[in-house]
């Protein structure tokens, strides 16, 4: 894909700075992983929510959750809701990261270089990315995001100056106090800091699914029906990148695939390939298709609970029956990583 001009030097000058001081504060230190942090902003009405990572040194950086999906995205990670192998498309958060040299985007490169900065030693390099669901992670490029990003790095940075030296986190983390730690916006500028409950995420809206009811009056199992089969049908991600201009739209994705297999025999029957955004609607389409040309079965197995409630229409519609069967996640996690091989090292001849 073809680079991007770079805009808002200035801001990305600040931003940068703000950046750094966070570096310098180390707040991966002092302040425990599982610790929520927010920052409101009591004139916009506005609040984020955000993660501190790189206890273990390996990895330093912050994630920041805006908005109902951040919250979603931030819940289902704390609470062990998002299923572990979905966890690399799942996350909707802006991330503050210090890297490496030789992994720094190269735009992120030419930004730093463009606003006169550079950096020595191992994890040093800052980065910012955007994840969105499904996406490929990538520099932000618009104006309303840096700023965005600049506001919650000035209240993380007073929170981090208020407590850095005490031991308010640790107390709190022994005591079992899973409280946001909040830094608010005060109509001088400055920050105060407080406690209050994470909010309960809103649930996740339902897909909106299409299909041909006729079709699937057709493909309904009768009573004399023989035909006894029982498949699994579930969906996974590996390394597959779309990127290829007219495909991968404005920025690259992940592929989803599809498979659905004889949960019987283990044979796998078919398997598509698909975008996150429609992963359900095509999770429906791709098994109307199977049903046509393989017949429909007489029970289908399916590995994430979620798919029960939602494919759960088309099954009472089908008169089939639907089980979730969460004890597939072996078989699913086998063969994605079968296939991430696959991907590596090429066929083997």
């Amino acid at each position: 894909m073809a680079r991007k001009t770079i805009a808002h030097t200035e801001l990305w000058s600040v931003l940068l700075l703000r950046i750094q001081q966070i570096n310098d504060l180390e707040p991966w230190a002092f302040i425990p992983g599982d610790a929520v942090l927010g920052v409101r902003d009591l004139e916009q009405d506005s609040c984020s929510y955000c993660c501190v990572m790189g206890q273990m040194g390996t990895f330093r950086g912050i994630s920041i959750y805006h908005g109902a999906a951040g919250i979603r995205s931030l819940h289902g990670i704390l609470y062990e809701i998002t299923d572990a192998m979905d966890y690399p498309i799942a996350q909707d958060a802006m991330v503050v990261s210090f890297n490496d040299r030789v992994d720094i985007d190269p735009q992120m490169y030419a930004i730093i270089k463009k606003c006169g900065y550079s950096f020595r030693g191992r994890l040093q390099w800052p980065e910012l990315t955007i994840h969105d669901p499904g996406y490929v992670p990538r520099i932000p490029l618009e104006a309303a995001d840096l700023q965005k990003t600049l506001h919650v790095l000035d209240g993380l940075i007073a929170l981090f100056e208020q407590t850095r030296g005490t031991e308010v986190y640790e107390e709190a983390h022994a005591a079992g106090d899973l409280r946001v730690w909040m830094s608010v916006q005060q109509t001088d500028g400055s920050y105060q800091q407080k406690r209050e409950a994470f909010p309960e995420p809103a649930p996740m809206p339902m897909p909106n699914l299409k299909y041909n009811e006729i079709q699937i009056a057709q493909l309904a199992r009768r009573p004399s029906d023989e035909q006894q089969l029982t498949i699994l049908i579930d969906w996974f991600v590996a390394n597959t990148i779309v990127d290829e201009p007219g495909q991968g739209k404005e920025h690259p994705f992940y592929m989803v695939h599809h498979v659905i297999m004889d949960a019987d025999t283990g044979v796998i029957l078919a398997t598509d390939g698909g975008q996150l955004e429609n992963v359900w609607q095509d999770q429906v389409n791709f098994l109307l298709n199977v049903c046509k040309r393989e017949g429909t079965p007489v029970r289908i197995l399916v590995r994430r609970e979620e798919a029960e409630l939602i494919l759960a229409p088309i099954a009472k519609s089908l008169n089939v029956e639907l089980i979730h069967f969460p004890n597939a996640r072996d078989v699913i996690e086998d063969l994605r990583d079968d296939y991430m091989r696959f991907l590596s090292n090429g066929p083997a001849y």
